[in-house]
């Protein structure tokens, strides 16, 4: 996953990224205030299943430094779920 800062959805080397841990969790910081655009980049095999945007955004403030509940679904080739990529937690640390 990584922060799509410049918004051209093409992932570039000034921009962060995160991998997934075993439970699907990752985390970005730090991070100031502000709305980031969040986008997956599933492995070879995987896409986003029907429905998951591949891109979500998610909002990090002041008094909230967390943000969660920005779940992406994955689903292998043929169709069938996969795995889910839980939760988007990007924290300013």
């Amino acid at each position: 996953v990584y922060l799509d800062t410049d918004g051209n959805g093409a992932r570039t080397s000034a921009e962060p990224a995160a991998v997934t841990d075993a439970n699907g969790n990752y985390a970005f910081g730090p991070l100031l205030p502000g709305t980031y655009t969040v986008v997956v980049v599933p492995p070879a095999g995987f896409a986003a299943a029907p429905g998951s945007p591949p891109r979500l955004t998610a909002t990090v403030g002041g008094g909230t430094p967390v943000s969660t509940g920005n779940d992406f679904l994955l689903v292998r080739a043929g169709g069938r779920v996969a795995a889910s990529v839980l939760p988007v937690s990007p924290a300013v640390r």
